[in-house]
């Protein structure tokens, strides 16, 4: 089973897929690259992907939201 969440572009020629799916019964949340020619075209996923357990996602949330905090203290995003 694999069910397409969300895609955020990060420029016209790159987009991340966010993606759930069930490995050996276990919910993972998949994050994965498509990139397209610089001419257009479909995007192509990149080989590799990475795997979060659905069960930790909490736990990831928390860390992020944390890490964005602290680099708007820095100044370093806005």
């Amino acid at each position: 089973m694999r069910r397409h969440l969300i895609r955020v572009s990060r420029n016209a020629s790159e987009e991340i897929f966010v993606s759930l799916q069930e490995v050996g019964g276990e919910l993972f949340l998949e994050l994965r690259i498509y990139r397209r020619a610089d001419h257009g075209g479909a995007f192509v996923p990149e080989p590799e992907a990475i795997l979060v357990p659905v069960r930790v996602l909490p736990d990831l949330c928390s860390a992020l939201d944390q890490t964005r905090d602290r680099l708007m203290k820095e100044g370093l995003l806005r």
